[in-house]
């Protein structure tokens, strides 16, 4: 199949692809719909209906079918959905597997088309309440499955025609999987077997035949099945006789740690604080980290598991509780600080026993309960012990995130951290891939790759093993029927024994006939499949075993035997001895004091693939209600109930399941339940609900094209519930998402429909106000906004104290835009108090990030500092990604405003990943404003301009009018600073002819001040004072920068007039703004010239501050000029020409950085020649 054409595999389990992208859809009946399609051709809607909702009437059918189809026309499979009238079809442009397997039949090209055949047609695919499309699909899979048994023995005459006896073999052993009862098949196994030479193996399958004929069916076999097994007896002399201890499995037979001196080094030359092991299945991962961990004091293990996926930190529960019944490990948790064990004991709560009072319990916080349960685990294992994470690909995310938070831990205050994976696995899991990548970066992580075992390996181990030197022979021939994996080798190894092929001596020593006297590999009675070795070795203990070992498969990753009782049918005491035998087998394995697990996964998938449908949904059911009498997770609950076919009753429980996770704050996990409940069908009432969570979900997560599709979703249902209550929900939820996404205009009309309610309860009109508010805010209609806010308020108790501090937020802004800063800060105070009071964290992030802003404004930066920090960690604590984003957006803004424009350029790449996957308009173009006035601090003028450019251009098309006003003066501040006087002007000017009347107060001072500074360069002075009147005529406070910035500019004006003690005033206020800073001193070095009292002190500090100071590449220009100067004035002439040479080893970098741009470049070099030829004691330029 072509990469690009979309790829339909209906046989095995179905999947959909394009090229290497997954389509299919997450909710079966969209699978089934487009499998019926695929096979079927173009359908009739009404019979579509009919098929896939056979239990519902036909309004209800039709319904969900076109809530199906709107799904996938709105999915990656829109392209191929095609609707018209009364059909519904596929385009043309795919390919199905189930064409090209019936393609190369009729060519006879029989190893390409079984090839094909992965499985039964849609295998394991059930869909409750279908009976109608049940009914087609056990058609479909008989007359498939017919056509392939034919092909398959056909394939079987083949190659024994052409001398490939076990090929055949394993053709026939095939079709045995399928119907063991087929004699004709087990009779040709044996007849091959005998061709073979493996009179044994034959003979003990005629009476494994026998056995199972009388047990199920009391019949005996055919009389020339019988006749076969005669001769089978006649030539058993023939074979090797095995000794008493032939048919006996070594039960402690196990692998010693071979070939792997390279990995062991890696791991304990490691300086990375987490070392990943990685390989396929058996590969040998687990043995190597556990023998590693042995050198090391205590060790825990977090297992993850594919099944335990959907259960937020399972693997940290589980270490926990095996923690706790091991004495050593209790002693030590009991030191852990009765804090951090009561945020653990939120995920155990075995931890809290009695030590611990309610009222020590601190605020719920996402960063402090994952903090509790790191902590529990290091003080368990101590910091001389090991944490190992095994199966890290099966890690659910906030596993994940515990292990990096573990990761950044000083090495002194952790364990050792070692972490397993299965390459395969760990490629889909793209958010673990990431993450992993940026450890790697950032020298934290090690990887260890094991392959398996060498050809010279696998002979080492056999010896060790047998206790003999010879052997070479039957290791090559396992190396090549194992590839060198461990755990094939282990069970190939005791697949030999139980058939007698391995035999062990009196003295431990092993013997095989197949080493010495052959060297024809394919004679060794190899299995066919490491799948049949494992299952004939379960059945080896019995029946009881094997009900066992059914229900534990279907368990969620370790089980308790109690767990399992229900679903045994065996009495206490059966079912102990019986978990004994296979402990001691090695089949099964113990986790802790009461749990046990599977040896390997492998033998686990096995045991799931001979599990029968009816069989697999009875145990499910028995498995479920153990789990729901005993309280265990509701996840675990709801999936043993959906593969138990009661998807009604997991419903339930998923939305439960999603409750428990959005409790610790696990969004993701809770969206993915939320799904799940929602694909196992419940009513249209309770999807609503359902729905609204997820819409809030996708907020707190900025993920606002799934919100947009959410609210669809919840527009039509509740169209087609007719209930007006939940029309208006809907028409909030929209309401709120406009704003979001810059929409005001939209925003603003359906919040004035809204309005035209006269319905409206208190609570929903105050939430229209609110949204209405916000959009006029955005169009700058500051005094409406500013109405509807102050209604919102007053709507007091009768609405949310959440809403109404919103309310608070919005008018704060109001306030600023006013330039009432003190005004502003009050309404921070009320809407921090307002949502602490209802417990709304993101609001109380959003608070404390108004209440940095307005200290911004104020100067106040160490307040501002502390308040975004504050901002930030509540925000974490809960999640809220838009919160987070504005938090760390802020923190630029203020190292932007007081200078620090490298730490801005650091910030600034955090906070685009942030707005990446929330999109906000504001936060991208000021983001851009940003990196301008950071390249340029940095040197970079071409690329500077460029960058302010685009961001007032994108101002323009997708900003409000208070952004577009920002992006135009900083463009024109850039273009002043390359010496472009009238670009900047131009910009200055156009920027003050757009201002809204609301915003004049606040922005008209600041663009006064500019076209000062553009009057100034031209040493037009009186223009320059008639624009600083204009400025300072407004009489209100200006932020703490840009009234600092019209002070240095009036204080330049009057200095080339001959007025020297502004600019004296001004040097003695440093205000902690680096480059404004700059530009006062450059003016204290000036005046002082002027007025004949500068000294060597004042000069030396001058130039210290600049040595040791980040000072912005312009700034540090003019800085350096003017101490030229100085030193020149005070007779210091070597010390001026080193401050010459250095000026001008600046100019010539800045230089270089325009020379794409030669016009600027021109003009910039003009600039700086002018100020550095002004002759000392003269009326100089202003500062840049």
């Amino acid at each position: 199949m072509n990469v690009g054409q979309l790829e339909i595999r209906l046989l095995g389990v179905p999947s959909i692809k394009l090229g290497g992208l997954d389509l299919t859809p997450a909710v079966r009946k969209g699978t089934a719909l487009l499998a019926y399609l695929a096979l079927e051709g173009p359908t009739d809607r009404h019979q579509l209906a009919d098929l896939l909702w056979s239990d519902l009437d036909e309004s209800g059918a039709r319904r969900n079918l076109r809530q199906e189809l709107w799904r996938l026309q709105h999915s990656s499979l829109a392209p191929w959905i095609e609707v018209e009238s009364g059909n519904v079809a596929l385009t043309s442009s795919f390919q199905i597997d189930v064409a090209e397997f019936h393609r190369h039949l009729a060519a006879d090209d029989l190893p390409a088309a079984l090839k094909l055949y992965h499985g039964s047609l849609l295998a394991r695919f059930e869909l409750s309440g279908a009976s109608g499309f049940e009914d087609w699909l056990g058609q479909r899979r008989e007359d498939l499955s017919s056509v392939w048994r034919d092909a398959l023995h056909r394939h079987g005459v083949q190659l024994e025609r052409q001398g490939d006896a076990r090929g055949a073999l394993g053709i026939q052993l095939q079709l045995l999987h399928e119907d063991e009862f087929q004699e004709v098949h087990q009779r040709e196994a044996m007849r091959l077997h005998l061709l073979l030479g493996e009179h044994l193996e034959g003979l003990r399958r005629y009476e494994r035949y026998a056995r199972l004929l009388d047990d199920e069916l009391g019949l005996k076999p055919l009389p020339e099945t019988q006749a076969l097994a005669r001769t089978f007896q006649e030539t058993a002399a023939l074979s090797p006789e095995p000794s008493p201890q032939a048919s006996q499995v070594p039960h402690a037979l196990s692998l010693p740690l071979t070939g792997r001196s390279a990995e062991w080094n890696a791991l304990q030359h490691s300086g990375a604080a987490l070392s990943l092991v990685t390989g396929e299945p058996g590969i040998g991962k687990t043995r190597l980290t556990e023998a590693f961990a042995l050198t090391f004091g205590a060790r825990l293990h977090l297992r993850a598991y594919e099944v335990a996926l959907a259960t937020p930190l399972y693997p940290a529960a589980e270490a926990l509780k095996t923690a706790l019944n091991t004495p050593r490990m209790v002693e030590r948790l009991s030191t852990l600080d009765p804090l951090w064990r009561a945020e653990a004991a939120r995920l155990v709560p075995e931890l809290a026993l009695s030590l611990l009072h309610p009222e020590s319990l601190q605020a719920d916080g996402r960063a402090r309960f994952l903090s509790g349960v790191a902590r529990a685990l290091t003080c368990a294992a101590g910091v001389d012990g090991v944490l190992i994470f095994d199966d890290l690909h099966w890690a659910d995310p906030m596993t994940l995130e515990l292990l990096l938070h573990l990761v950044r831990q000083p090495p002194e205050q952790r364990p050792r951290l070692i972490a397993t994976a299965r390459p395969q696995e760990l490629g889909e899991q793209l958010t673990l891939l990431a993450a992993l990548a940026a450890l790697e970066r950032e020298g934290k992580l090690q990887r260890v790759a094991l392959s398996g075992l060498t050809s010279p390996d696998v002979l080492t181990l056999v010896q060790t093993l047998s206790g003999s030197a010879t052997g070479q022979y039957f290791a090559a021939r396992l190396f090549e029927a194992t590839a060198g994996n461990p755990l094939y080798l282990l069970e190939s190894l005791r697949h030999l024994f139980e058939v007698g092929v391995l035999t062990r001596s009196l003295n431990g020593q092993w013997a095989t006939p197949f080493d010495e006297s052959t060297t024809d590999y394919a004679e060794l009675p190899l299995p066919t499949s490491i799948r049949d070795a494992i299952v004939q070795r379960a059945s080896h203990y019995g029946p009881a075993a094997r009900r066992l070992l059914e229900a534990a498969s279907l368990s969620d990753g370790g089980f308790e035997l109690s767990d399992l009782a229900p679903a045994l049918s065996l009495s206490e005491w059966e079912a102990v001895e019986t978990l004994e035998r296979l402990l001691e087998g090695g089949l099964l394995m113990r986790l802790s004091a009461e749990s046990y697990g599977f040896s390997h996964d492998l033998v686990r998938r096995v045991i799931l693939l001979e599990l029968g449908p009816e069989r697999r949904r009875l145990i499910h059911r028995r498995l479920a209600e153990r789990l729901e009498s005993t309280g265990a997770a509701a996840s675990r609950v709801a999936r043993h109930l959906e593969e138990a076919g009661q998807p009604l009753k997991a419903a339930a429980w998923r939305i439960k399941a999603a409750q428990d996770a959005e409790r610790v704050y696990a969004h993701s996990e809770a969206l993915a339940h939320y799904e799940l409940a929602l694909a196992d069908g419940v009513s249209d009432l309770s999807a609503f609900h359902i729905h609204l969570e997820r819409e809030l979900l996708f907020r707190l997560l900025g993920d606002s094209e799934r919100r947009s599709a959410v609210i669809q979703t919840l527009t039509a249902l509740a169209t087609s519930l007719s209930e007006p209550a939940l029309t208006l929900e809907v028409k909030l939820r929209q309401l709120a998402l406009l704003n979001d996404l810059y929409h005001f205009t939209e925003a603003d009309q359906l919040a004035k429909r809204l309005l035209g309610d006269p319905a409206l309860q208190p609570e929903t009109l105050g939430q229209v106000l609110y949204g209405g508010a916000e959009a006029l805010l955005r169009l700058d209609e500051i005094g409406q906004a500013e109405e509807w806010y102050d209604r919102v308020i007053a709507l007091g108790d009768a609405v949310p104290a959440a809403l109404r501090a919103d309310a608070h937020v919005g008018r704060r802004v109001c306030a600023v835009i006013r330039g009432d800063f003190v005004l502003a800060q009050a309404h921070n105070v009320a809407s921090l108090e307002g949502h602490r009071g209802a417990g709304n964290r993101g609001g109380e992030s959003s608070a404390l990030n108004g209440i940095g802003r307005v200290a911004v404004m104020l100067g106040e930066y160490t307040d501002a500092q502390s308040a975004f920090e504050q901002a930030l960690q509540t925000a974490e604590a809960v999640g809220d990604r838009q919160q987070i984003l504005f938090a760390v957006y802020s923190m630029m803004w203020l190292e932007s405003q007081r200078g620090h424009f490298r730490r801005c350029l650091k910030l600034y790449s955090a906070t685009l990943e942030l707005n990446a996957g929330i999109q906000n308009r504001g936060c991208a173009i000021g983001l851009e404003i940003y990196r301008s006035r950071a390249l340029q601090h940095a040197g970079a003028l071409g690329v500077s301009l460029t960058v302010a450019a685009a961001a007032a251009a994108s101002a323009e098309s997708n900003g409000s009018k208070e952004m577009v006003l920002v992006a135009q003066r900083y463009e024109a501040l850039t273009r002043l600073a390359l010496g472009d006087i009238e670009g900047a002007a131009q910009g200055f000017q156009s920027a003050l002819n757009s201002i809204p009347g609301d915003h004049l107060r606040l922005q008209a001072p600041v663009l006064e001040t500019g076209l000062a500074r553009c009057a100034l360069e031209r040493g037009d002075l009186q223009d320059a004072l008639l624009h600083l009147d204009r400025a300072t005529a407004f009489k209100q406070r200006m932020y703490f920068t840009e009234q600092r910035d019209l002070e240095l500019t009036l204080a330049s004006v009057k200095l080339r007039l001959g007025e020297t003690q502004p600019a004296l005033d001004l040097a003695a206020q440093h205000g902690g703004v680096i480059h404004l800073h700059a530009r006062s001193l450059a003016l204290r070095l000036e005046a002082l010239r002027m007025v004949g009292t500068l000294t060597p002190a004042t000069v030396q500090e001058a130039q210290v501050w600049l040595e040791t100071t980040d000072v912005s590449a312009l700034e540090g220009l003019e800085l350096r000029v003017i101490l030229g100067h100085s030193f020149e004035e005070l007779g210091r002439s070597s010390e001026a020409a080193q401050a010459r040479r250095k000026a001008d080893a600046q100019m010539k970098i800045l230089g270089s950085a325009l020379e794409a741009h030669p016009e600027w470049r021109r003009r910039f070099l003009e600039k700086y020649v002018r100020l550095s030829t002004t002759e000392p004691n003269s009326k100089i330029s202003s500062p840049l």
